[in-house]
């Protein structure tokens, strides 16, 4: 139960994060949903299991709030985290930089 409050919380600071920082789309809740994907890609790469599975966890939660079936979740985890892994071994400052946006939203150590 305890998890659950935590996740609910932690995704909707993630929302308003999102909102205050990185408006880019018209729904915050598609800019946040993109942002866990990024983090869970980028934790995934640093070998941070912690900081993968709340990125999941996020991810998985923004994009039920965005009515997205299984199969669209699975095809974003996968795109996301192709282009973000390449993205991140190419370019160590997108990494760091990637990362620390993470830790801003609560989603990276």
């Amino acid at each position: 139960m305890y998890r659950r409050i935590g996740l609910a919380l932690g995704v909707a600071s993630i929302i308003l994060s999102c909102t205050l920082a990185h408006a880019q789309s018209a729904d915050p809740r598609r800019d946040a949903y993109e942002y866990a994907q990024r983090c869970f890609a980028v934790a995934t790469v640093v070998k941070d299991d912690a900081s993968a599975r709340i990125a999941f966890d996020a991810a998985m939660k923004l994009g039920h709030l965005l009515n997205l079936s299984n199969r669209q979740l699975n095809d974003d985890f996968a795109t996301w985290s192709s282009s973000e892994i390449v993205k991140t071994a190419r370019n160590p400052a997108y990494k760091e930089q990637l990362l620390g946006e993470c830790r801003k939203l609560g989603m990276a150590s």
